[in-house]
C-alpha cells in the first residue's frame, strides 16, 4: 500500500499520473530540465508538508512531466491488490485500490487521450514553444514532416494491457501503429522525435535514426505489444479488429522466433537458438546480446494465442488461430498428464465466441474445464 500511497498519490504531477523523473524504462526517455533524486524529492516532500500542515499522502507541489507509461502500470498494480486484499481480509486497502484505479483511467481518458493515441508524457511546466505533451497527434514535436506527431509503441501495449483503452480508441491506434510504427525489421519504439524543440538533449535523441531508443525495434518492446493484441482480440466485439490485432502480433511474433535469424543470417546475425535484443528498424540488421525480456515476452505472447491458462485444478483455453490457418494444435505436458489439442475454425473463425464448442475425450465441456490427472487425453476445441 505505501507503494500505491507513494505512485498513485504522492510522487505525481498536476493531473494525478505518476511522475517521469529521469525515465520511466530504460528508454533514456528525460524530458524535464531538472530531475530530483530520490533523496531530494524526499526532503523537499517533508519541508512542504511541515510548512502547509499537509498529512502524508497530499500530492507532491510540482511541475513536472507525467509518465502515461507510469499511469498503466500503476493501475495495473492497483487492479492486482485490489483483487487480492479481500482474501487476506484487507476489504478497506482493497476499496482504496479500486479508486486509485479508477482515478487512473478517468484522469488518462480526461488528460492522456489526445484523439488518435494515448500520449507518452505529458508536461506542465509550461515548456517554450507551447509543448504539453509528447506522443500523439498534434504534440507537435515529429521530425517527418508528413506525420501528424510522434507515436510511441509502448503508449498503445500499456494503455491496452492496463484495461484502459476503449474498443474504439484501440482501432485508432492500431492504424497509427501500422502506419507509422511497422517496418519490415518489426514494430519499432517510437517514431523519430525533435527533442531539439523541448530545449533538452535526451539520450535517446543521440543515436541514430532507427537505433537504439531513437527509432529501433526492441524485441522485448514488440512483444509487450504482441501480448496487448492478442489480449484485445478476444474480447474486442468487431471480429475485423480482432483479426487485425491478430495480424499485428503474427507479424511480430514471426519476426522474433530466434530461428527467424536464419532466413538472412548475414544480415540479420544473431543466434538460431536465442532472441537478440533490437533491430534497427531501418537496416533490420539485429544488435545487442540476448535479452532475458525477450524471452518471457515472447513466452507470454506463446501463452496468449494457445490460449493457455493453467491454474491448481482448472485448466482455460482462449486459443486463436493466427493468419492463413484453419486448425492449430499442440501437446500440453501437465506433470504426468498428457493433453493433447486440436484447433479448428469455421466459417472464418479466428477466436472462442458463442458458438465455439468444447470437447474433452469426446465429451461436450466449457472454456475452462477440471485438470484432467494421469493419461493421456484429447481436446477438441472448435472455434
Amino acid at each position: 500500500m505505501s507503494i500505491l500511497t507513494y505512485s498513485g498519490c504522492i510522487s505525481v504531477g498536476r493531473h494525478g499520473l505518476p511522475l517521469l523523473d529521469k525515465a520511466d524504462w530504460n528508454d533514456a526517455l528525460r524530458l524535464d530540465h531538472v530531475v530530483m533524486k530520490g533523496p531530494e524529492k524526499e526532503a523537499r516532500y517533508r519541508r512542504q508538508l511541515e510548512e502547509k500542515g499537509q498529512t502524508y499522502g497530499a500530492p507532491l507541489e510540482n511541475d513536472l512531466s507525467e509518465s502515461v507509461m507510469n499511469a498503466c502500470l500503476l493501475k495495473i498494480a492497483a487492479d492486482q491488490v485490489a483483487a487480492m486484499a479481500p482474501g487476506i481480509g484487507k476489504d478497506a486497502d482493497g476499496a482504496w485500490a479500486a479508486d486509485l484505479a479508477r482515478r487512473v483511467t478517468r484522469s488518462m481518458q480526461q488528460n492522456a487521450w489526445k484523439g488518435d493515441f494515448f500520449a507518452r508524457c505529458l508536461i506542465n511546466d509550461g515548456r517554450a514553444g507551447g509543448y504539453t505533451y509528447l506522443g500523439a497527434g498534434g504534440d507537435g514535436l515529429a521530425h517527418d514532416p508528413e506525420h501528424p506527431g510522434t507515436y510511441f509503441l509502448n503508449s498503445y501495449s500499456w494503455s491496452v494491457l492496463a484495461g484502459v483503452a476503449t474498443e474504439e480508441q484501440i482501432a485508432t491506434m492500431l492504424g497509427r501503429v501500422n502506419q507509422y510504427l511497422k517496418t519490415e525489421a518489426g514494430l519499432k519504439l517510437c517514431t523519430i522525435v525533435e527533442y531539439g524543440r523541448l530545449g533538452i538533449n535526451g539520450g535517446s535523441a543521440l543515436y541514430f535514426p532507427g537505433d537504439r531508443e531513437n527509432g529501433g525495434v526492441f524485441k522485448h518492446a514488440a512483444m509487450m505489444a504482441t501480448v496487448a493484441s492478442l489480449q484485445a482480440a478476444k474480447w474486442v466485439k468487431s471480429e475485423t479488429l480482432a483479426k487485425e490485432l491478430i495480424a499485428l502480433a503474427s507479424f511480430m511474433i514471426e519476426r522474433t522466433v530466434p530461428y527467424a535469424t536464419m532466413d538472412r543470417p548475414y544480415v540479420l546475425k544473431g543466434n538460431p537458438r536465442f532472441c537478440t535484443q533490437y533491430n534497427n528498424s531501418e537496416t533490420c540488421e539485429q544488435i545487442g546480446p540476448m535479452l532475458s525480456g525477450t524471452a518471457s515476452w515472447l513466452t507470454l505472447a506463446i501463452y496468449e494465442f494457445l490460449g493457455l491458462d493453467v491454474a491448481a485444478e482448472t485448466l482455460t483455453l482462449t486459443p486463436v488461430l493466427l493468419p492463413g490457418r484453419e486448425r492449430m494444435g499442440y501437446r500440453l505436458q501437465l506433470e504426468d498428464t498428457l493433453i493433447e489439442v486440436e484447433i479448428t475454425g469455421k466459417a472464418g473463425r479466428v477466436r472462442p465466441g458463442s458458438g465455439t464448442e468444447y470437447r474433452l475425450d469426446g465429451e461436450t465441456v466449457g472454456q475452462t474445464i477440471p485438470r484432467p490427472h494421469g493419461g493421456t487425453h484429447r481436446l477438441s476445441i472448435c472455434l
